[in-house]
């Protein structure tokens, strides 16, 4: 078995346990804000839930009959897990809320900025994330029952991906370590971070490319950086990703001129523009 061949195997492995065990790696190349929400001392199942967020307009841009032509459902992402449906009626509902101010963030920019997660379920867990994520809001849980509103105080995300328990008899946050936080957003962390550099590889790969490990080495160290300038650079995530990819574009240009040979320059130009701009095209592509 020749090096290639080896090299193909690892490579496929690692793309395998990436999509397999992590779950962020499934939903989209790059990493994306986002808010968990662990709801305890809730007694019903059948209840809708959603993030508020300040709007000095209370002007919510979406209409919930855009969503689906034939008005009857509308499909939100669950977590990362499988489709479920909301119906008009509820969506309407989310989309009417405005307390002083405050408004459905779901039904704001409808499903292209927040894919959100606001059926009850008997788990009593949320997953709310993609670009649309606040970092400022409030939890509105809705009885559709009995009708009864709750809403939290304001909320601030601490972490680029946040995990939250609220007590819905008081409507506060319950203090939890924040570890399992932080080893969660480090697996997530590796497992993107292992899949942009075999796609990245790949593609060198049909560029007839050789120095694999020079590709590696530079891939690991500009996408690192970009990761982690994303999750702890306190600025709009579209601003940030945009400065972040064109510096890694450069950065891995000049690393790519120092140790290829003249007679490749024009195919490594070629390379680095491809390899970027795939990668940085499926960061917006959720599965």
């Amino acid at each position: 078995m020749n090096k290639i061949s080896k090299f193909f195997i690892s490579l496929s492995m690692i793309v395998f346990i990436s999509f397999c065990f992590c779950p962020i790696a499934k939903a989209d190349i790059g990493p994306k804000p986002s808010i968990s929400i662990t709801l305890e001392n809730i007694a019903t199942d059948n209840y809708l839930i959603d993030l508020l967020v300040y709007d000095e307009t209370g002007t919510n841009f979406a209409s919930p009959l855009d969503y689906n032509g034939n008005g009857e459902q509308y499909s939100t992402l669950t977590g990362y897990n499988d489709l479920e449906t909301i119906t008009i009626a509820q969506l309407e509902t989310l989309h009417g809320i405005n307390y002083d101010g405050w408004i459905s963030e779901s039904t704001r920019w409808g499903s292209y900025l927040l894919f959100a997660d606001c059926r009850g379920n008997s788990r009593h867990t949320h997953h709310f994330g993609y670009f649309g994520t606040p970092d400022t809001y409030r939890v509105i849980i809705i009885d559709n029952l009995t009708g009864e509103i709750k809403l939290s105080d304001v909320i601030h995300r601490k972490d680029f991906a946040s995990s939250i328990t609220l007590d819905v008899d008081t409507m506060t946050t319950v203090s939890k370590a924040r570890v399992g936080n932080l080893f969660s957003n480090m697996i997530s962390f590796a497992a993107v971070l292992l899949l942009t550099i075999a796609i990245e590889i790949l593609i060198a790969l049909l560029f007839k490319l050789k120095k694999l490990k020079t590709i590696f080495a530079a891939n690991f160290i500009s996408n690192s950086i970009l990761q982690l300038a994303l999750m702890l650079i306190p600025v709009p995530y579209m601003i940030t990703f945009a400065i972040m990819e064109v510096m890694v574009i450069l950065a891995e240009y000049f690393v790519y001129s120092k140790f290829f040979d003249e007679t490749t320059k024009s195919k490594i130009i070629a390379y680095t523009l491809t390899a970027n701009i795939v990668t940085g095209l499926l960061t917006f592509v959720v599965i």
